[in-house]
């Protein structure tokens, strides 16, 4: 066993099979299982499934999520996208860039929190256009949401 934490992961509802055998195990938790975008909650993770992570990136699953910090490591969100999964380190979930005593920002903490930012949109923007039509009692399409 190594270090744990709390992890969230949101994902298409059509990977969960996938995504399953990449993890060895169901969900603690899931999360808005009747839509076409599933959070899966696993509240002791294994060094942040880094490994896990790694592997769904491998194989194209398109996700996005955040995990809290261990011994060994810091709270980050990422995001996969086209089989390229970019962290950003967190704080709470509000991005961190290193800042030098001389205030000048740490360019590598700057470059990888710009590609998580930008592969997070492509899955935000994936995800919302999957996102439920709810029909009204008499058909009519009255709005969209994420089943939130």
């Amino acid at each position: 066993m190594g270090d744990r934490c709390y992890i969230e992961v949101e994902y298409r509802k059509k990977d969960e099979v996938q995504i399953r055998d990449i993890i060895g195990c169901d969900w603690e938790e899931v999360k808005n299982e009747d839509c076409g975008v599933v959070t899966g909650v696993y509240f002791e993770a294994n060094c942040g499934m880094y490994d896990e992570l790694q592997r769904m990136a491998n194989d194209s699953i398109v996700f996005k999520g955040y995990h809290g910090s261990g011994g060994d490591y810091g709270a980050a969100s990422f995001a996969c996208f086209q089989g390229i999964l970019a962290y950003q380190n967190t704080l709470d979930g509000t991005p961190v860039i290193a800042i030098s005593e001389n205030c000048v920002m740490n360019e590598v903490d700057l470059e990888a929190a710009k590609e998580y930012f930008s592969t997070r949109d492509k899955v935000v923007e994936l995800f919302e256009s999957w996102a439920k039509i709810i029909p009204s009692p008499a058909g009519v399409t009255v709005g969209r949401s994420l089943c939130s």
